[in-house]
């Protein structure tokens, strides 16, 4: 228990450490400051552009210039507020105010274009890791599991997590339905029809829940089981979602020429959630051996 309280506070100690390094702050200066300008915000419109996004209208918190603003929010913001901030107007940058530059417009869409991979790789500079735990937890809890397949998915995501959404996504998927279909080997439960199809990954998860006692029906009638039953819901729903993007923006499908890929960020947010989730459930296996 004392390891795993070490861990989380180590983690709230990187949430709260600022974003950027004095070299990344100038770089981001460059790329936004226009004069005092950002792109092509009013003040009262970057104002509700940033706290739609961090929940803080900066302009209006610092008092000064919409770029001197933003500068002073990422020298004190925290790693995931400041980060959050920057992929959105990145965003922006990108759909809007490139592809719709007026006249006035398009020297500064030149000039911040001569920075824009240094800021690209800044913003993609933050990577989740895949958790080494993960592999350990795969070796000691399940004995159907191919565990060189999860190496190389972990290993795959670790490299392609900053340039390939799509990549992320489609991983993902594979990996959730692996570690489900072991889970289930090693219960000797069929997860193929008496026509030979197999189960996708709603029926998989349904019957992996089935197995562990993690429907929110099993969860006991205390205030802790309400919020245990509402906790189980949410991820049901986040593997049915998850799926359908796998359909939708993963791999494994043909795409025509007008397939506009997700942002990165989300197939980072993918791959997160799934290997926490594998984690959950390994977890849970230990759980119920040590009963």
């Amino acid at each position: 228990m004392k390891s795993k309280i070490i861990c989380f506070s180590s983690h709230i100690m990187e949430m709260n450490q600022v974003a950027f390094n004095p070299v990344d702050l100038r770089n981001l200066s460059l790329f936004f400051n226009n004069g005092g300008y950002v792109m092509d915000f009013s003040t009262t419109e970057f104002d509700d552009f940033t706290e739609s996004v961090v929940g803080i209208p900066i302009t209006t918190k610092y008092q000064t210039s919409k770029a001197k603003s933003l500068n002073s929010f990422f020298s004190e913001a925290n790693d995931q507020e400041a980060r959050k901030l920057l992929s959105a107007l990145l965003e922006y940058f990108d759909n809007t105010y490139r592809k719709n530059s007026r006249p006035q417009d398009i020297d500064n869409v030149k000039r911040m274009d001569n920075y824009y991979e240094t800021i690209v790789h800044i913003s993609n500079s933050w990577n989740y890791t895949p958790s080494q735990d993960l592999l350990s937890k795969s070796s000691l809890r399940s004995k159907s599991l191919d565990h060189q397949f999860v190496r190389d998915r972990l290993k795959d995501l670790e490299n392609k997590m900053n340039d390939d959404s799509a990549f992320s996504i489609g991983t993902s998927k594979d990996l959730l339905e692996s570690v489900m279909k072991s889970i289930l080997d090693d219960a000797h439960i069929s997860y193929t029809s008496e026509k030979g199809r197999t189960d996708d990954v709603p029926a998989l998860w349904n019957k992996v829940q089935t197995e562990l006692s993690l429907k929110p029906k099993d969860m006991p009638d205390t205030p802790i089981g309400k919020s245990s039953k509402e906790i189980l819901s949410s991820i049901s729903k986040i593997v049915i979602d998850m799926d359908d993007l796998r359909n939708q923006y993963g791999t494994g499908h043909g795409r025509n020429s007008s397939f506009k890929p997700l942002p990165i960020r989300y197939g980072k947010l993918t791959a997160a959630m799934t290997i926490t989730l594998i984690e959950f459930l390994l977890d849970t296996i230990e759980s119920r051996q040590s009963e």
